[in-house]
């Protein structure tokens, strides 16, 4: 299934794609990630909470300036990729950002992952969109409204 969603920033595209294309960002702007670094080979390696279970896993990050593109691609049981674009100028930018899960080969994993890989509309969405709502704070110092999720504990 693919998710995606769509984001217009009164930051221009470079400062934009500065801030998206660090991997040490990575974690202000993805609410499930606690960590996330890139190796001398270009693999980025991240750990964190989902609705399924805590994870860690890697996965290729490919940064492309000159299109102003990032592409990442799962190295795990579950065929997890993405990329995030952006269009715009000195001013303002647009923000596109694709998200793909598929079940992998490992049943016992897509089992864990079941909710995520069976609801269309469901928590995968919702996680995008909450991306999408921290990329709008961090670039224009909005503050975020946090979601709560079935079956999280009230503050």
């Amino acid at each position: 299934m693919e998710y995606q969603g769509r984001l217009h920033v009164g930051v221009g595209a470079k400062t934009a794609f500065d801030f998206l294309s660090n991997p040490d960002n990575v974690p202000r702007y993805v609410p499930a990630m606690a960590r996330a670094r890139v190796d001398e080979t270009g693999n980025i390696h991240v750990e964190g909470d989902c609705p399924a279970e805590h994870f860690t896993g890697g996965a290729v990050w490919r940064v492309d300036r000159d299109l102003m593109r990032i592409h990442w691609d799962s190295q795990a049981n579950v065929d997890y990729r993405g990329r995030i674009e952006v269009q715009g100028d000195e001013r303002e930018s647009d923000i596109h950002l694709v998200v793909s899960l598929e079940p992998g080969p490992d049943h016992a994993t897509n089992e864990r992952y079941r909710r995520l890989l069976r609801e269309p509309n469901g928590s995968l969405q919702e996680m995008l969109d909450d991306s999408l709502q921290a990329i709008r704070s961090e670039l224009e110092g909005e503050p975020r409204i946090e979601r709560h999720r079935a079956g999280d504990d009230p503050v």
